[in-house]
């Protein structure tokens, strides 16, 4: 696995529910083992709900 992007579902404590955009890859060192993984999420909530409610239309 190099990449792989996906999106998480996530439940806060406040009992609100969240939606991220995650890509995560590994990172490897100059003879080409894994030495670790780099990521990153953006929150998508608003354009998930944005996307449900044109669907609704």
């Amino acid at each position: 696995m190099r990449s792989k992007t996906y999106t998480e579902l996530t439940l806060e404590i406040s009992g609100r529910t969240t939606f991220w955009l995650t890509n995560n890859s590994q990172y490897f060192n100059g003879s080409g083992e894994v030495k670790g993984l780099i990521g990153i999420s953006c929150d998508i909530t608003s354009l998930n709900t944005a996307e449900k409610e044109r669907q609704r239309e």
